[in-house]
């Protein structure tokens, strides 16, 4: 039997001895991380700053406070849905001052064609005329009565 890789050979144990001095950082921060720090912080000085301090980045909220607690992180989903749905038309920027969220909007250029096309729908479509509204007192026709000669 021949063994292609030495290290799958070797026990667990030695197997996690080796591990501890191997580095398993990945080269490149993954860009969705800073993201989701930039979020939590401006989560947390919105709604859980009750004071004036202000936490301007995530290391700065995690050596102060030791990151979030297990009882708000059933909040921070609600921070992350509200800038999932805004990230569809403003661009986020983390202020270093404020540390909340600047938005700028994203401008569409298709958005006038859009109206256009849509006004020209209303416009021109296909309506008949609208007729006078009828009532119930004006549909019965009166009939002049007759007086009688004596």
């Amino acid at each position: 039997m021949r063994i292609t890789n030495y290290y799958d050979a070797l026990c667990s144990d030695l197997k996690f001895y080796i591990a501890q001095f191997v580095p398993s950082k990945p080269d490149v921060e993954l860009p969705y991380l800073n993201e989701f720090k930039d979020v939590i912080v401006d989560w947390y000085n919105k709604r859980m700053v009750f004071d004036s301090s202000v936490y301007r980045n995530y290391n700065e909220l995690y050596r102060s406070q030791h990151g979030i607690t297990s009882d708000e992180t059933s909040f921070v989903k609600y921070g992350f849905f509200h800038y999932a749905k805004e990230k569809r038309f403003y661009n986020f920027f983390l202020s270093p001052y404020t540390g909340q969220f600047h938005k700028i909007p994203i401008r569409r250029q298709y958005t006038h064609n859009l109206l256009r096309q849509y006004t020209r729908n209303i416009l021109f479509r296909n309506i008949p005329p609208q007729q006078p509204p009828t009532s119930p007192v004006t549909s019965i026709e009166r009939t002049p009565t007759k007086k009688k000669i004596s």
